[in-house]
């Protein structure tokens, strides 16, 4: 089998694509439908993409392939429900999730964090609370990835807002939190984008290439 295409047999009906992909045909898949035959056996597809028209087809067999060797893997894993692969996408849809609990159990406390004068106390409160945010990374070397987008978006976000606040009035405390829930899923969201960056997809084992 090409290290860049699998097959895929008795498909289910009408999946929606998972992934947006540039040059995504969803807009243009009414047209498209329209001009299909209504039975044919092989479904060719060169370059899937998020596979709007393939989750959309039926036939015998399947055959999809494409330039991304990323994007065929993830296919790849889905196709043979990795179990590996999913305990990842259950763990990071987790702390997602915990991280508004977080935001809901210490209200008082990041409402202060917001309305102190002096924002060094950001790193205070990272230092006080490390053992829930470690727990959101993988590994504990990736914690300094997490620790510094913290502090950057923590910064940032307070820094802009009490800047609008100063020309259209305070924020309500609701809003506050809102705020900062928003900052630490931006810092957790930056933090997983980092370990992709830095993630080769050669390094997977063969049955995944």
């Amino acid at each position: 089998m090409n290290s860049n295409k699998i097959l895929l047999s008795n498909k289910e009906e009408h999946i929606k694509p998972f992934i947006k992909w540039p040059g995504g045909k969803d807009s243009e898949l009414e047209i498209i439908m329209k001009n299909f035959p209504k039975d044919f056996n092989k479904y060719l597809e060169p370059f899937i993409g998020g596979g709007a028209i393939f989750l959309n087809t039926r036939a015998k067999e399947y055959y999809i392939n494409d330039k991304s060797k990323e994007l065929i893997t993830l296919y790849s894993m889905i196709k043979s429900q990795n179990q590996s692969f999913y305990s990842y996408l259950e763990r990071i849809n987790n702390n997602w999730n915990i991280i508004s609990i977080f935001v809901e159990n210490n209200q008082n406390k990041l409402i202060n964090l917001y309305k102190a004068e002096d924002l060094s106390i950001i790193e205070s409160f990272i230092n006080r609370n490390v053992d829930f945010f470690k727990n959101l990374v993988f590994t504990e070397s990736d914690f300094k990835i997490l620790e510094y987008e913290l502090l950057k978006n923590m910064i940032s976000k307070i820094t802009r807002s009490k800047k609008i606040e100063y020309k259209k009035g305070k924020l309500p405390d609701h809003e506050i939190l809102n705020n900062l829930e928003c900052c630490l899923k931006s810092a957790y969201y930056m933090y997983l984008r980092n370990l992709y960056n830095s993630f080769k997809i050669d390094d997977l084992p063969s049955q995944y290439s």
